[in-house]
């Protein structure tokens, strides 16, 4: 069995000033995903060390990069704009100590939402720190239940990410980001697009390396059968761990 490694991320425990701690873990639809693409998913937790993260590498297939707060623009050698959202210091550290060793290792990579944004600062690039109307007229926070569609993209033929969605040129996505790509980092190309021009999803120029990201969340559509793209999404990035292993 294939097994897929996730980042976590870190909240305050509501227990009282006696007792301060965080809790740590992943919304349960990310690990329901890979169950139900035949893998098993294996949590990295906020403070693994970099010695750690390496052991860890060496019996997973393939790495997923979750949602979350904002990146920190001191990444992207900008200042706070207003509008910015909760920023997340350690986990910035950290998620971006993950995602070196991901690409240095040519793990199988995936980033979700924020995962792409940080894939895309990685590379040098940098993002819209608050849509508004001034960047774009479409509402790209819904207000509908997770599991529905906000809005459509589209894909650029013979990519992976047209693979990905079932070789679709254009289809539904959700949308929970206040935040986009603005510029592209190295070697990195857009393959999915809003309407609006936003970036949606995008990997790396180069294909020897299966390396992705999306700005939606497929996860949150497990179980529903008229998305059934959306989990189709995850086998087939199984099925991608087999055809580019890593390097050890």
């Amino acid at each position: 069995m294939k097994k897929i490694g996730i980042t976590c991320r870190q909240e305050n425990y509501p227990a009282g000033e006696a007792f301060p701690m965080k809790l740590v873990g992943v919304p349960s639809t990310y690990i329901e995903a890979i169950r139900s693409a035949g893998a098993c998913p294996v949590l990295i937790p906020l403070g693994t060390s970099e010695q750690e993260v390496s052991e860890l590498f060496a019996i997973i297939d393939g790495l997923i990069i979750t949602g979350g707060s904002d990146i920190d623009p001191a990444y992207y050698d900008m200042p706070q704009h207003r509008g910015i959202g909760e920023i997340d210091v350690e986990r910035d550290a950290f998620d971006f100590m993950v995602l070196e060793l991901a690409l240095e290792k040519k793990m199988p990579l995936l980033g979700i939402c924020r995962g792409c944004q940080l894939f895309n600062v990685f590379l040098g690039g940098t993002l819209y720190q608050n849509l508004g109307p001034a960047e774009t007229p479409l509402l790209h926070f819904q207000k509908s239940v997770r599991s529905s569609v906000s809005h459509h993209v589209v894909a650029t033929p013979n990519t992976y990410l047209f693979e990905f969605f079932g070789k679709q040129t254009e289809f539904g996505v959700n949308s929970f980001h206040h935040q986009a790509i603005d510029v592209l980092g190295k070697n990195l190309r857009a393959t999915l697009l809003a309407p609006d021009g936003i970036v949606e999803g995008i990997e790396l120029e180069s294909m020897e390396q299966f390396a992705v990201g999306i700005q939606f969340h497929p996860e949150m559509f497990i179980g529903h059968a008229q998305y059934a793209y959306m989990e189709n999404m995850f086998a087939y990035f199984i099925q991608k761990t087999e055809e580019f292993p890593k390097e050890m």
